[in-house]
Order: structure tokens, then sequence, then C-alpha cells
């Protein structure tokens, strides 16, 4: 112990070294099979330097605000080591530790990880498993019924074969050597994955992979996206633990392919539409999505939808990002066969500057700071207001949310940095998530808004009712932590929250009122706590933080 406790000191002076008021909560994971990224997609500074070599795992989280230095990779190496002595634990073990500060002292909590992957912190507990906000439907857990059998159509093996051909004697010209496709699959090959699947795949993929077994090498038949070989498509689409594609979480959610994560606390919940609209459905997975590729060693993958939006046909393609799930899928093409097309005379691809892809709207996410009050006009001013869906608005006095009408599409909206907040916000606007930072806060504009199902409010200086949040049909999740409610217990009559973020002050006055609400799906206990309040917090709801030991100190 002696050895942990030095070293453990060492940790919290190299962390808090020259911060102002440090205060903060860090929580560090190490283990052997591979690098998580942090949960706490919005703090900064949260991961290593340098990217971790491939035999071990790092996540750092910190909150409270503190401008806090990230501990060196040696000294936590060395911490984890001391860890595994203490618990006398395997070299390769997985071990988790947390770190709280304040108040000039130091506690120091570790363990073992769990069997299954990183255990969630005691201040988030997930009550209904099952629970999904909007756009993320319950993942497929099992393949359909094997699809008819039938040969692959002779024209659409000919139409494939002639440009694969093409784009082959480009690349040779270019590059002075043929590309390595290697062998194509056979019939009862392909018969064999679409079984495994239960999906029929679309023709021209089905003579695509006749013709070639992969692009790994990345010559540019599909332009940036390498071409995954069938057996790891097939990998990926049943979450078989063997498949190459299973380094990213998503793909372990269920059959199909997921565009973003379900979490109940991503820091992205809103699932934005693709571009061009309409032409992809709006959900974070699908059943009927298949991955066929990516960009070499990037997040960004590309996937045949046969199950398409409202203005999209079946065996189109769209490409998509590993990550926050503020980035919509792009359309990149109708069919395997129009993106071979369209790269069949090039020189192996990977000499063209990105494809244009075929919806050619502006980026769907806009950031204004208007300079005074925010005028209906400096909206209108935007190059393509129907495709903003993202937006954030902030920087000076005023801002009144009427001027958002002409945002057809807006779905996630975020002001801040504001003195004064008009929340008149347009019935006919879609936003269903709203975050808002403001000394004073009125939700009356609020009242009957039809789509909101996610509200975030911080930063009040002024005490705010919750009363106009009973006339919002449709909210789902709320978070009032650090802010002064005076009529919190309205709460428990909100009739379709889930999900509540709040504040040991709040959940200690809920309680004392018993005005928990009934059905929480999930909850969660925001600010800095002592170990000890967020155990009984956790306590409350019956989730245990299980067997963790407990190192104090004084800074």
């Amino acid at each position: 112990m002696s050895d942990l406790s030095a070293l453990v000191r060492r940790m919290v002076r190299q962390s808090v070294e020259g911060a102002d008021a440090p205060s903060a909560q860090v929580r560090v994971q190490l283990a052997d099979n591979g690098w998580q990224r942090s949960e706490a997609a919005a703090v900064p500074d949260r991961l290593p330097d340098r990217a971790p070599p491939p035999s071990m795992r790092v996540s750092f989280e910190q909150s409270g605000g503190a401008r806090w230095r990230r501990p060196g990779r040696q000294l936590l190496d060395e911490v984890a080591c001391a860890v595994r002595a203490e618990l006398a634990a395997p070299d390769d073990a997985d071990v988790e530790m947390e770190l709280h500060v304040g108040a000039g002292r130091y506690a120091f909590r570790y363990h073992l990880a769990a069997a299954d992957g990183p255990a969630r912190p005691v201040t988030r507990v997930v009550l209904d498993p099952e629970y999904r906000y909007p756009g993320h439907p319950a993942p497929v857990i099992r393949p359909g019924p094997a699809p008819e059998p039938g040969p692959t159509d002779p024209q659409a093996m000919a139409t494939v074969r002639e440009l694969v051909n093409r784009f082959a004697a480009a690349y040779e010209r270019s590059t002075g050597h043929p590309p390595a496709f290697g062998v194509g699959y056979s019939e009862e090959q392909l018969a064999a994955a679409e079984a495994a699947m239960g999906l029929r795949l679309p023709a021209d993929l089905r003579a695509l992979y006749r013709i070639v077994h992969d692009d790994l090498d990345e010559h540019g038949l599909l332009a940036d996206q390498l071409l995954f070989p069938l057996e790891d498509v097939v990998a990926g689409y049943l979450g078989n633990p063997d498949g190459s594609l299973l380094e990213w979480p998503e793909y372990r959610a269920g059959l199909g392919t997921a565009v973003c994560g379900d979490d109940l606390f991503a820091a992205d919940r809103v699932v934005l539409g693709g571009l061009p609209h309409d032409a992809v459905r709006r959900v974070s997975h699908d059943a009927r999505w298949l991955t066929l590729g990516r960009n070499g060693g990037g997040r960004r993958f590309i996937a045949v939808d046969l199950d398409p939006g409202p203005a999209g046909t079946a065996g189109q393609l769209f490409c998509y990002e590993i990550g926050p799930s503020g980035w919509p899928v792009e359309l990149v093409a109708g069919s395997v066969t129009a993106l071979l097309r369209r790269f069949a005379d090039a020189a192996g691809g990977r000499d063209s500057t990105t494809p244009a892809w075929v919806h050619g709207a502006e980026e769907a996410t806009y950031t204004g700071r208007p300079d005074g009050p925010w005028p209906v006009d400096s909206v209108t001013r935007l190059a393509a207001a129907d495709d903003v869906q993202h937006c954030v608005l902030g920087g000076c006095p005023h801002i009144d949310l009427a001027g958002c009408a002409p945002l057809s599409r807006l779905r996630v909206l975020q002001v801040r940095d504001v003195q004064t907040v008009e929340l008149a916000l347009p019935h006919r606007v879609p936003v269903e998530s709203l975050m808002v930072s403001a000394p004073a806060v009125d939700l009356t504009g609020l009242s009957g808004h039809p789509s909101i199902w996610d509200l975030t409010v911080s930063g009040t200086a002024a005490p705010v009712s919750i009363a106009p949040l009973a006339t919002l049909p449709e909210l789902a999740r709320l978070d009032l932590s650090g802010v002064d409610v005076p009529d919190l217990e309205l709460v428990v009559g909100l009739p379709r929250l889930r999900v509540l973020v709040l504040d040991a002050g709040q959940w200690a006055r809920l309680r004392d009122l018993d005005a928990i609400p009934v059905g929480l799906a999930a909850a969660e206990l925001a600010g800095n706590n002592t170990f000890e309040v967020e155990t009984e917090w956790s306590a409350a709801f019956g989730v245990s933080a299980g067997p963790r030991r407990l190192l104090r100190g004084s800074l």
C-alpha cells in the first residue's frame, strides 16, 4: 500500500499543479484489450498526449471546471501496476481508477474492471435498459429468414465487370501495374453469406463480389472507401467478435449498421437527418443497413441501404462517421453501379480529390454568433437555411428564438453567452433538443412546443419555474443541475419524463418530498461530489458501487 500511496500522491501533485482552484473528478481506466475512447466526449484534454500502444487502453475523464494537467502516461502505468499488485491481480488485468480532489484533500478509488468492459460511473444509473430515445430503435438480436436463393443477374454481372475492367485499365495506366483485387466469391459463398445475415444483396453488389474479393489495398475502386472482404462484412453485421469491424463499439449493438450510439448519457442524443433530406431514414441504426468498407484507417464508413427513406432507393450507398451523432449521414450514390461508373476511368481513385457526393448541400451544422440582437434576417442569410439541423447561437446581449422560423429542419438548438433570451420558439420549427444557458430563463415561451423531448437549462442566476414544462407533450429528458428551481417537485407530474439529471441537493430535495418521478429509465448525479455522496445516491436507486477500495490523503 505504501508504494501505491506514494504514486497516488505524485499523481495528484502532477495533476493539480498550477490549477487556480483544484476541485475535480478524474476517472482513468487502464486495460489490455485495445483502446477505448473516453465516455465524456465534450471534456477537453481527456486523453493522453500520444495514442497508447495497441496493448493498452486509457480513458481520462474530468469534470468540475478545474484546469488539470493530464497525468503522464508512465505515471499512470506505474499506478496501474501498483493497483494490480495491491489487488493481487494479473499483470494484464483491467483496472479502473477514480480520483477526486477538493477542499485540500483527495480520495482515490480503484477496483478491477468487469469482464465485459468498463463499468459505468456510479453517478449514472440505468433503470430501464430497454428504453431508447426517439430515433434510436431497439436493436435486432437475430437474423431474419434466409432470402430466396437465385443466381446473380447476368446483366448486372456484365455491367459491373465492364466497369471494374475499365477501372483496372485506368489504374494500370497510372501506376504501371494492375490492381490486386483477389479472386471473387462463388455463387455458393454469396448465398451462404446472405443466409447468415437474412439479407439478399442488391444485384450489382452481388456482381461486384463475384468479380473482386476486396479492395483492402486501397486502389480506389469505391473512391476513398476501401471495400471489405465479404466475410468481414458478414462478421460486422452479425456482431461476431472475430470480425475486424468490431474495434468500433457501435457494431456490438445488434444486427445491421449503427451510425451513432444509443447511450442514454451520450452528449449527442438527437439523430440528425441524412443529406440529401429524406433519402436515408433518420434512425441510429437499421438491420437493413450493411457496412461495406471505410476510408483506410479512418472513421468514415460506407454502407448499402436496403431500407431507404421516402426519397431514397433500395441499394443506395451512404457514408457515415463513427463518433458523435451530430454528424449526418451522406448519400454517396444511388447504387454500387452508379459509384463504380463515376470513378471507372479515374487513375486509381487515390489521385482524385475527395469525391463530390450527390447531395451538394451545405454543412448541416451552423454556429452563429451575431453581434447584436438577433433579427430574423440573420438566419435567412444562411446559404442553405433549409439544411441547418444543429445551430449554436450566442455572443450577444439578447436572442429571440422567434427568429428560428426559417430553419424548417432544425433539430438541435444551443443558446449560450447571452444576457437575456426569449424562448418563443415557433412550433413549426422541429427542435428536439434545446440547451439554454443564460442568467435568467423563463420557460413560458416553450409552452406547448410539440417536438422538444430533450431540455437542458444551465448558467442561471435567478430562480427558474418549471411549471410550463407540463405542456411539453414529448419531454423525455431534463437536465436542471445547478439551477435554482423553486417548484422542482413538479417533475413528478411530467408524464413522459424518462431521464433526469440533477445535482446532489436537488436529488435530496426530491427524496425529502417523495417526488422522484415514477418510471425513470435513467438518472444522473451531476456536479463534483464526494465518493460517499455518489455511493449513497446510487444506493438509493438500488445500484451498488461494487467492491471498490479507497485511499485518502491531503494535498
